[in-house]
C-alpha cells in the first residue's frame, strides 16, 4: 500500500514543493477542525479506536472527511482483533477435530488478518511509532535573518 501524498500547502510550508510532482486535481475531502460524530452501531472498542485515530490525525492537521470511512474500517479491524484475542484466551488456541487431528482455531487466522489490515492502515497514516517518524508535518515558520 502506498502512503497518501502530502497536500500542496504542507509541502509549500516545509519548503519541499517541486512543481513537477504536484497533482493538480487531487482527491481531497474537506479539512476538519472538530472530531467527527461516531458512526452508529459501533461497539465500545471500535468507538475508542475511532476517536483515538481521529484525534491523532486532527492534531497532525491531516484529518479530512474522505478519511472517515477508512478510519471506521480500521476501527472494525481493531474490534475484530480484540474479540478474537478474547476468544483465544477463553477457549484456547488449539482445537481437536473428530478424527483426532490437532490444529489452531479459526480465531488465529481471523486475528492475524485483522492485525495485518490494521498495521497497514496505521503505517499509511503514520499512526504507529515507526511510520510516524517518516511523516513530517509543517512546524512553526522561522523568520529569515536576512530580511
Amino acid at each position: 500500500m502506498a502512503r497518501p501524498g502530502k497536500p500542496k500547502h504542507i509541502k509549500e510550508a516545509q519548503g519541499t514543493l517541486q512543481p513537477c510532482r504536484v497533482n493538480d486535481s487531487p482527491a481531497t475531502g474537506e479539512p476538519m477542525s472538530l472530531l467527527p460524530a461516531i458512526p452508529d452501531g459501533m461497539e465500545v472498542e471500535e468507538e475508542k479506536y475511532f476517536i483515538k485515530c481521529c484525534e491523532e490525525l486532527l492534531n497532525l492537521g491531516l484529518l479530512t472527511s474522505q478519511f472517515i470511512p477508512s478510519i471506521e474500517m480500521a476501527a472494525f479491524w481493531w474490534w475484530e482483533f480484540v474479540e478474537n484475542r478474547k476468544k483465544i484466551r477463553k477457549e484456547g488456541s488449539v482445537q481437536v477435530t473428530k478424527t483426532g487431528y490437532s490444529q489452531t482455531t479459526g480465531y488465529h487466522s481471523a486475528m492475524k488478518d485483522a492485525y495485518k489490515n490494521l498495521v497497514d492502515f496505521e503505517n499509511r497514516y503514520g499512526l504507529n511509532l515507526v511510520s510516524a517518524q517518516k511523516i513530517s508535518v509543517p512546524g512553526a515558520r522561522r523568520s529569515n535573518d536576512f530580511d
